[in-house]
């Protein structure tokens, strides 16, 4: 199952607005986390904003020579839905449950298995695939 999420330019530090030089992706196209979407470019420098996570790219809402600021969305990215992950953690939890017996211990070792799911879930696995 897949989601959408927008991706926003994030803070581009004493700028009010910065413009979009260049489209690295169109619509339609599959990218990988980390991969640059656009760049961008102050008085000062220029910025690529990367991808969360991998997906599609359904929508280019930029385009060159336009001005954006902090928080504007500059596209729409599909990706998969990660409630495949929430069976998986929870039986984790479960698991770490049983082991320790404590609540406060559980948690402190959940979050050491949330690390574990982050790069599975880069990949594109999922729970079938755990």
């Amino acid at each position: 199952m897949a989601k959408e999420i927008a991706i926003k330019v994030p803070d581009i530090g004493e700028f009010d607005h910065v413009e979009v030089i260049e489209l690295l992706v169109s619509a339609g196209e599959e990218v990988g986390v980390e991969q640059s979407l656009i760049t961008l470019e102050s008085d000062k420098a220029t910025m690529e904003i990367p991808a969360p996570a991998a997906g599609v790219v359904k929508e280019i809402l930029v385009a060159l020579g336009d001005r954006v600021s902090e928080g504007s969305s500059i596209c729409t990215l599909e990706v998969a839905d990660d409630s495949d992950f929430d069976e998986v953690r929870e039986m984790l939890k479960a698991y770490l449950k049983m082991l320790t017996g404590s609540e406060a211990t559980q948690e402190t070792h959940a979050s050491r298995f949330n690390s574990f799911l982050r790069p599975a879930k880069k990949e594109g696995w999922t729970s079938a695939d755990l």
